[in-house]
């Protein structure tokens, strides 16, 4: 009787997984917070991954990824940075006049935005500081770039 019922269990499950009624696949991983790195960089929809590593020696403290990060020149182009841990304080300066609008920064929510000046000639590269602020004061920067794509979508 127990194996006819384990079967019987067996059978249901196999079945109900199945169908296209069944449970929806789990939400996929965030990368930026389980690796520091981003899926699939996107010019129309620039987002960079800024990582803290709590011991300075490790790549001074602070990694960006993507390092250079690639924008589009067409159409109103947001750039985005988060942190890894989104409870960081990040801070992005433009070093570059007219590169972006003045970034936005949600303190203590690890994330900015920029949008990216349309006017801006394909081929230049935009210079900007990421700054992440600890709650003691302690900084950690590091000197990315952006480079403005001159058409489509990076291969």
């Amino acid at each position: 009787m127990r194996r006819a019922l384990g079967a019987l269990v067996a059978l249901l499950l196999a079945d109900g997984c199945a169908t296209t009624g069944g449970m929806p696949p789990p939400p996929r991983a965030d990368r930026c917070q389980t690796d520091g790195v981003i899926d699939a960089p996107n010019n129309q929809s620039p987002e960079v991954c800024v990582s803290v590593y709590r011991d300075p020696r490790a790549f001074g403290g602070l990694l960006v990824y993507p390092y250079a990060v690639h924008a589009s020149r067409h159409g109103a182009i947001v750039l985005k940075w988060r942190t890894r841990d989104q409870n960081d304080n990040l801070d992005i300066r433009m070093k570059d006049a007219g590169c972006t609008e003045t970034p936005r920064c949600n303190p203590g929510n690890g994330q900015c935005t920029a949008v990216l000046n349309p006017n801006r000639k394909g081929g230049e590269v935009c210079h900007y500081e990421a700054i992440v602020t600890f709650a003691s004061g302690a900084k950690l920067t590091l000197d990315p770039i952006v480079k403005i794509d001159t058409d489509g979508p990076q291969p």
